[in-house]
């Protein structure tokens, strides 16, 4: 979003899913948008193909108070 004019545009990118995931019952799943930093995301894409999956792991094992 800009300060100028308040506005912002999104864009949904398809992408492959792994055998692994097509496994997952559909019901567990859900579509969300979220903002993380830049720096956080660029270290889980350097980790190669399976980033998505790696992030949800380290998402499903943190400790929330």
């Amino acid at each position: 979003m800009t300060p100028e004019n308040n506005t912002f545009s999104t864009t949904r990118i398809e992408l492959p899913v792994g055998p692994r995931l097509q496994a997952l019952d559909a019901n567990r799943r859900v579509d969300i948008t979220v903002d993380l930093d830049r720096d956080v995301v660029s270290k889980f894409q350097a980790t190669g193909p399976g980033w998505r999956e790696r992030m949800e792991a380290v998402l499903s094992t943190a400790k929330l108070a």
